[in-house]
């Protein structure tokens, strides 16, 4: 009976954590009556110019992870290389393309009258 318990009570906890987190997508809108370009000729156009930046920043954030394991692995007293220390890199590198592409994509199809607009789909509150 007690195994049954805690069977139920796992489930539970699993059930209510994976309703707990919105599920969002996203879609382009105009942002006046009058964009200067389709919104498929604005994501043409756009896309490959904010993958370039995000791919060079992705680089960059590359090197500069890389330069601090380096760093931390001659210095003793530093953090030489942990997990967490890791992690924190890769997720940094992640981060620098992701941010990079949404403010280069954002930005340019501003110009062409374009925005995104950001919805909840599932679970939200």
């Amino acid at each position: 009976m007690r195994n049954i318990l805690q069977v139920i009570v796992v489930v539970l906890v699993i059930g209510l954590a994976g309703c707990a987190h919105p599920q969002y997508e996203s879609r382009m809108v105009p942002f006046n009556s009058n964009p200067s370009t389709s919104a498929d000729q604005a994501d043409s156009i756009c896309r490959p110019q904010a993958q370039m930046a995000a791919s060079k920043a992705r680089a960059n954030a590359q090197v500069n992870a890389n330069y601090q394991r380096q760093r931390a692995a001659q210095t003793p007293y530093l953090d030489s290389g942990s997990f967490s220390s890791g992690y924190e890199s890769s997720r940094s590198v992640r981060e620098a393309y992701s941010e990079t592409f949404n403010t280069i994509y954002e930005s340019c199809l501003s110009q062409y009258g374009w925005r995104i607009d950001r919805y909840c789909v599932k679970n939200c509150r």
